[in-house]
Formats: structure tokens, sequence, C-alpha cells
């Protein structure tokens, strides 16, 4: 039997953004780009066995840990619209409601070698590798309110 807790630990984007302009105060826009992050793989190998014709005929058991971390990069997908609150604050403030795909690859382990005793000292232990694939992905839903600062920048004399 394997246990395996696998975790975004945490992670970032550089994305770039266009849409359409419905109209003055709503954009629809699509983005995407490149994703980074800190994705972790642990747990443990539990192994025994039992060989039914033989008395006392057990291997085990026995507990293999083991854990893999690393910063992956991958890629984000998404699709937003971001709108003005028209009237109700002053055109800097907008809302946003974005949805992003985010995947940051895989993480490949091995556990190797486990190995559990029989019973019975005339036989060579169980032994064996295990190995993990694990593939890291997140689904993200962001609301948000926004404010833009100032205006287009005009140079003076």
């Amino acid at each position: 039997m394997t246990s395996l807790e696998a975790k975004i630990e945490w992670f970032g984007t550089i994305r770039m953004r266009g849409g359409v302009l419905l109209n003055d105060g709503l954009l629809l826009y699509g983005t995407g780009g490149v994703a980074y992050g800190q994705v972790n793989v642990s747990g443990n190998v539990n192994v025994s066995a039992v060989i039914p014709p033989v008395r006392g005929g057990e291997f085990g058991p026995t507990t293999s840990p083991f854990s893999q971390s690393s910063t992956n990069v991958g890629w984000t997908l998404g699709a937003g619209a971001e709108g003005r609150f028209l009237g109700w604050l002053s055109p800097n403030w907008t809302w946003k409601v974005e949805y992003l795909y985010v995947d940051l690859g895989w993480v490949n382990d091995t556990v190797t070698p486990f190995s559990a005793a029989f019973t019975f000292p005339s036989y060579t232990p169980l032994a064996g590798t295990v190995r993990t694939n694990t593939h890291f992905t997140d689904n993200i839903v962001r609301v948000g309110v926004n404010y833009h600062f100032g205006g287009p920048v005009v140079a003076q004399y």
C-alpha cells in the first residue's frame, strides 16, 4: 500500500492579456503565459505479503518514506471580464472575474530499495522499487477589485 500527498506550495505567473472592449465599461479577455511554482510529493510505501501454503510465511511489514520537492516551470491559460462600476465609483475603480488553468508539469520519484524480511531465516527479503509520477495542475477563479492609478503620462516642459 502506498500513501501519497501532492501539494503546490506556492506559484506565480507571468502573463499577457488581450481582449475585446464590448462597450465603454466592459472588457472580455483571454490571458496566458508562463507559470512557475514549488511542488512537493511525499508519502510512504508500506509492504507486507503472505505466502498461503507456508505456515508463518509472511514478509514484512516494512515502511519506506519518500519525498521529492522542486521548483517547476509550466504554463497557464485563462479568460476573464473586467468592467467599470458604472456610476457607483470613479472610473478608476473596476471589478474583475477571472479563470486560470495552471499546469506545472510532472514530478517523478523512485523509492528503491524497500525490503520486507521473511519470517523464516532461509528466505531472502522481498525487495522492490516504487515509482511515482505526479502531474501538478490547478484551476483558479479570482474575483477582485482594481484601482487604476493616474492617466496617460504627458511630458511637460
